[in-house]
């Protein structure tokens, strides 16, 4: 298992997995460990949101998830 997959990160978000994508350290880490391959991570989620639905289910579930972890968000684009 990659070092940041976490179990309640899975289960909350198991019907959701159209939803969203993981970029970054800790898709790399799923993918080569999918290969066989071990590999250092980061400790965060990037997380790029699919927003064609809009399904109020999975901000809410978002929304827990962030509340649970004490995550805080950044945006680095003042314009976005």
């Amino acid at each position: 298992m990659p070092a940041n997959t976490k179990v309640i990160f899975q289960e909350m978000f198991a019907d959701f997995q159209n939803y969203y994508v993981l970029i970054g350290g800790t898709a790399t880490s799923i993918v080569l460990d999918s290969q066989g391959f071990k590999s250092r991570t980061t400790k965060d989620y990037d997380m790029v949101i699919i927003d064609e639905v809009k399904n109020k289910e999975f901000y809410t579930t978002l929304n827990h998830f962030l509340e649970l972890g004490e995550y805080q968000g950044s945006q680095k684009d003042e314009k976005a």
